[in-house]
């Protein structure tokens, strides 16, 4: 957990650092790392993070649409 918060840290308010951690966690298999840093209330606002978080959220809560 003190690691994870350490990369919140240093990813900071850079966008494109979040979301670069986020498809590096996916591409590690960390699943569970890269949905807690997805839908972290530290993330900087994005559009890219957010139309990544609606993806998440209709593949697994909508319709898939």
């Amino acid at each position: 957990m003190e690691a994870n918060q350490s990369l919140v840290t240093r990813l900071g308010g850079d966008a494109k650092a979040w979301l670069s951690a986020v498809d590096s966690a996916l591409d590690r298999q960390q699943v569970p790392l890269a949905w807690a840093l997805l839908f972290a209330p530290q993330d900087p606002r994005s559009n890219d993070l957010d139309a990544l978080r609606r993806e998440v959220l209709q593949r697994g809560c909508g319709d898939g649409q």
